[in-house]
């Protein structure tokens, strides 16, 4: 019942065992079984600094670390959520820092295991913002210009391809330095890399 009255922007899960998702409007998360389509919900903090988390984009299920990073939009936070605990592990506020903003959305959250890093994508200022893994603090912020939506990573993890939704352009990052190393034309609305 849960799932069928709410609306999932997006999710990804490097396993078929469990699927984490975020409703658009709220501030749960779902945790779903799908071989019994069991529905266990948990609740993330309905506040951040005092504003609301009210319009989750995106959820990533990292089931080799056994973590689900959830995106938020307009309040610049991402939970990281304990997928073997069941608890939250981490709220990372990114208002404030390098640029990022009170109102700047998140895209999307994606680990680079060959880096030991995490990106967050932001529109509004259009920022890419490198985590470390294991203290989810920011170490670099690359500046780019277009909202950024989508992101996928090279095989050896050398390098991330990130588009810009409405611009109609790929980057490609060297994942090593955060530098810019070719950016492709292609076609507006392209979400998904």
């Amino acid at each position: 019942e849960a799932l069928s009255t709410s609306v999932i922007r997006r999710f990804q899960s490097g396993c078929d065992d469990r699927l984490f998702m975020s409703p658009w409007h709220g501030s749960r998360l779902f945790e779903v079984d799908p071989a019994t389509r069991a529905v266990t919900q948990h609740l993330l903090p309905a506040r951040v600094n005092g504003f609301p988390i009210e319009e989750i984009n995106f959820v990533l299920n990292d089931c080799a670390r056994g973590r689900a990073y959830i995106a938020n939009s307009r309040n610049p936070v991402v939970f990281v959520w304990d997928t073997r605990r069941g608890r939250l592990e981490r709220e990372v506020n990114l208002s404030g820092k390098g640029g990022v903003r009170l109102g700047d959305s998140i895209g999307f959250a994606i680990p680079n295991p060959a880096t030991k890093r995490v990106y967050v994508g932001m529109f509004g200022t259009w920022h890419l913002v490198e985590l470390d893994e294991e203290t989810l603090e920011p170490t670099r912020f690359l500046r780019l210009d277009a909202d950024l939506w989508d992101m996928g990573i090279s095989p050896d993890g050398a390098f991330l391809y990130v588009s810009a939704w409405f611009q109609g352009c790929v980057w490609k990052i060297d994942a090593r330095t955060l530098e810019v190393v070719a950016r492709f034309d292609v076609p507006p609305h392209s979400r998904r890399v």
